[in-house]
């Protein structure tokens, strides 16, 4: 019989019909279980690394994992483990099961009289028990291959070694018979541990010492009343008298228990014990621990972002600095506006910000083309050198101006970022790993390797760290900017009228050169000239418009607007890689629950109710 603990994303058990004979698909239990096994690994290392907000989630995992690789062998018995409290009769039933009067001993006159477990089985399958040695187990030789019984401390004793013993062999059972009886069916501390590991395996449960009442019926009754509480449901309770050995309740018990089990059923049962583990592991109860986490991350994120931001405000105080930055930020936003543009608008869009580099190709060519000349290379070099200045002579006076007030509220940022990482027990991540601004569409590969060339060359000199960081922070300010100017509703009237009329245009002037063609009446030099003048006119409009979004963002709002554009400096990055981490933590924990809750109803529903139907949660 399953079951489940009370937490309500548990699922509760129904009852299970130990004698019914099943046939199961050879390697269902490989192909449903063995996936979902790689991807626990891989989600328990994860957790462990979370620090102390998924440790207990990492921790169970490794139990139940631990637990498969514990009882997951070919050749490992089937594991019976009579669990129960003082007076039961418990050692007696275990005598009786096996075949050997007195192979317990036990007493109702002593108190936790059974301080040691004693194991039923077949020598020479003992080692194949994986019974840990330090729990001093008595071994009886027992005729019965592929089962193994035991008989364990009583839970309720006083001795806290003897429970331990117990839990350690709860860990090793395949199915758990619970014993009682009708003058210690109140017992607390057995029932207690019954809920705690009624999800983590199969469960029988025996009234025992029947004859002690008159009707036991009826304390069976009760008995399932009290077990419905806890999640098991219409469970059978099998009544008998361990003292007289032809008891038939005995006979029916045994039948249940020592029914033969195929090899692939016993795997199949110790694969749902692991999965029910694992789906345990995984409650969302523990789960929010992952949320809570990346809340404080994203609230400490912000708090050192708002005053490296009120830093950079402070740095820009001059008015030449900060027209500098405004410049800066808008050659970024220039640069990243054609990737979202239209197929016709990124055009002029990507030929403004490409303004300065395409003027020195077109020198270079001519120079190349035409020969070397003095004016040729001297329009080259002016051309260069215009482009430097423009590119790169604002940057560099925007980091020199900064002053060192900046500079040391950058590095106590990174440092206060450090230690938020590492009192919450995060680890850092690589510098490889953090998220990095998206690529623009708009140059090749090449043509970005050469400026970032240039770039090093033309700011040889800075502070480094200075320049990552604003380099970096004004992409991201400007890459946000320029999205922001096609989502706004004149933004998306720009783009249509900026597409539109180009394209219009660009249609009428094929339809009349494909008439001419048509009616051969073909179209000389003058018309291809005016169609081309005229279609680059047809950009006009819809430039003009994209200028205006853009000045408007770029030179009217509020230094303290522009750069709270970019909401995650460089310097609190890691916060942000580590608040997304632990959510892909938590989106995939809650992708693997849903794993475990599909495989173990595709579990149950191949072995045709016979390990019975949970209703889940």
């Amino acid at each position: 019989m399953s079951a489940s603990a009370t937490p309500p994303e548990v699922d509760p058990p129904t009852k299970v019909a130990l004698t019914t004979k099943i046939s199961t698909t050879k390697g269902i239990d490989q192909i449903l279980v063995e996936p979902i096994v790689i991807r626990t690994r891989s989600l328990e290392r994860k957790l462990a690394r979370s620090g102390s907000h998924g440790a207990a989630c990492a921790i169970s995992l490794a139990a139940g994992l631990d637990l498969l690789d514990q009882r997951d062998h070919p050749n490992r018995p089937f594991t019976i483990v009579l669990l129960g409290g003082t007076g039961v009769g418990k050692s007696q039933l275990f005598s009786t099961l096996a075949g050997t009067p007195g192979a317990s001993p036990s007493s109702d006159a002593e108190r936790n009289y059974t301080r040691v477990p004693y194991v039923a089985c077949s020598p020479k399958e003992r080692a194949l028990t994986n019974i840990p040695d330090n729990c001093d187990p008595v071994w009886v030789d027992w005729e019965r291959n592929s089962t193994v019984l035991i008989d364990t401390p009583d839970i309720d004793g006083m001795v806290l070694a003897n429970r331990q013993v117990t839990k350690k062999l709860l860990g090793l059972a395949d199915l758990v018979v619970f014993v009682t009886s009708p003058d210690k069916l109140a017992n607390a501390v057995p029932f207690e541990v019954l809920k705690e590991w009624a999800p983590l395996t199969r469960w029988a449960f025996v009234l025992n010492k029947a004859d002690l009442v008159s009707n036991p019926a009826l304390n069976a009754i009760d008995w399932a009343s009290r077990l419905s509480e806890i999640g098991f449901a219409d469970v059978p309770i099998h009544t008998t008298v361990a003292s007289v050995a032809t008891d038939p309740g005995l006979a029916r018990l045994a039948l249940a228990l020592f029914a033969d089990r195929p090899p692939s059923r016993v795997r199949l049962l110790r694969h749902e014990a692991f999965l029910r583990v694992c789906h345990l592991a995984l409650a969302l109860d523990r789960l929010e621990n992952l949320d809570l986490a990346r809340a404080k991350l994203l609230a400490r994120r912000d708090q050192l972002a708002l005053g490296l931001h009120l830093a950079l405000v402070k740095g820009l105080g001059q008015a030449e600095t900060a027209e500098s930055f405004r410049t800066i930020l808008g050659d970024g936003v220039w640069q990243k506006l054609p990737a979202e543009a239209g197929p016709l608008l990124f055009l002029p869009i990507w030929a403004k910000g490409r303004f300065f580099s395409l003027l020195t190709g077109y020198q270079f060519s001519r120079l190349a083309l035409a020969g070397p000349t003095i004016i040729g290379a001297g329009l080259l070099g002016l051309s260069a050198a215009t482009g430097l200045y423009r590119n790169y002579g604002p940057l560099r006076r925007v980091v020199d101006n900064l002053g060192n007030s900046y500079r040391v509220a950058l590095e106590q940022t990174r440092n206060d970022t450090q230690h938020t990482l590492e009192d919450m027990g995060l680890p850092s991540p690589e510098k490889s790993t953090l998220p990095t601004v998206q690529e623009s569409k708009d140059s090749p590969p090449w043509m970005r390797f050469i400026e970032d060339r240039i770039k090093s060359w033309a700011m040889k000199g800075t502070d480094d760290g200075v320049l990552e960081s604003l380099d970096t922070d004004i992409e991201r300010a400007s890459l946000s900017i320029a999205r922001g100017v096609w989502r706004t509703p004149l933004g998306m009237l720009t783009w249509i009228l900026g597409n539109l009329l180009p394209a219009a245009m660009l249609g009428w002037i094929l339809y009349r050169a494909g008439t001419g063609w048509y009616w051969a009446n073909y179209p000389d030099t003058s018309f291809f000239l005016s169609s081309f003048l005229l279609w680059c006119v047809s950009f006009g409009p819809g430039f003009f418009l994209v200028w205006t979004l853009v000045w408007q963002r770029v030179h009217r709002i509020p230094m303290v607007g522009l750069i709270h554009q970019n909401r995650e400096p460089l310097a609190v990055r890691p916060l942000s890689q580590a608040a997304e981490d632990l959510e892909e933590i938590k989106s995939e924990a809650l992708r693997l629950r849903e794993s475990f809750s599909q495989n173990l109803s595709q579990l149950e529903a191949g072995e045709n109710g016979v390990w019975g139907n949970p209703q889940r949660q």
